[in-house]
């Protein structure tokens, strides 16, 4: 998880410390329209997958995985709710760069502070694991 929460940070790196490297804004001028439809995908699947990372373990399909598979099926569970919130998290940094639409870096930032509640923490794992067993 960290290593993807420092993916983004890279971009933010590269995109204002090397503008000459990675250009903003010169994919806005050509595209507007591309701009609405890749916001409103992404407004779409950040509002679908923070309530759905949420409540991942909550599932029959990942209660029974995790009964089969035990520690593995733990954090196998625990590193598919980072990668939900992390990989749109990538996505909404990079299209900020790109457009320049303060809409895309607010989404980030809403599924940066998600993270904290979903970081997978043993006490968290055990915690969950009895409340899967009742």
């Amino acid at each position: 998880m960290c290593a993807l929460v420092g993916v983004a940070i890279l971009i933010v790196i590269l995109f204002e410390y090397a503008p000459s490297v990675l250009p903003d804004n010169w994919y806005m001028a050509e595209h507007a329209n591309l701009n609405f439809g890749i916001l409103t995908c992404m407004e779409l699947l950040t509002l679908g997958m923070i309530p759905f990372a949420l409540r991942l373990m909550k599932l029959k399909v990942i209660k029974r995985y995790i009964a089969e598979k035990q520690e593995k099926g733990f954090l196998m569970a625990g590193l598919l709710r980072c990668y939900m919130l992390c990989l749109p998290m990538i996505l909404n940094v990079l299209f900020y760069y790109l457009f320049m639409y303060a809409a895309y870096i607010y989404m980030a930032i809403i599924l940066f502070l998600c993270l904290f509640f979903i970081f997978p923490t043993m006490a968290r794992c055990k915690r969950e694991w009895e409340d899967a067993e009742k």
